[in-house]
């Protein structure tokens, strides 16, 4: 109930705005990778979640122990050219 409003229910929100590209808590950010496709370029965001015993490393730097997390790519700008997402 709300305070001063006994008919009134406090009422938890019919849609939750998280969705299954958010990382969790414990992840941090690492960085963005981008590629280009004639004249859109796309970023996917990096994230690195500790825990575990698998070394990870990401553009060839080792970042920790745990595992990496990664967004769906979106666009984020202007490019000319292509560019291979192959590495993703």
């Amino acid at each position: 109930m709300l305070p001063g409003f006994t008919a009134l229910e406090a009422s938890q929100p019919a849609v939750a705005l998280a969705g299954p590209w958010d990382s969790a808590a414990a992840c941090r950010p690492l960085g963005t990778d981008t590629f280009c496709t004639a004249l859109v370029q796309w970023c996917k965001d990096v994230y690195f979640c500790p825990g575990g015993s698998a070394p990870v490393s990401w553009n060839g730097v080792f970042v920790g122990y745990g595992t990496l997390d990664t967004h769906t790519p979106y666009p984020c700008g202007v490019c000319i050219g292509v560019s291979s997402p192959d590495d993703w």
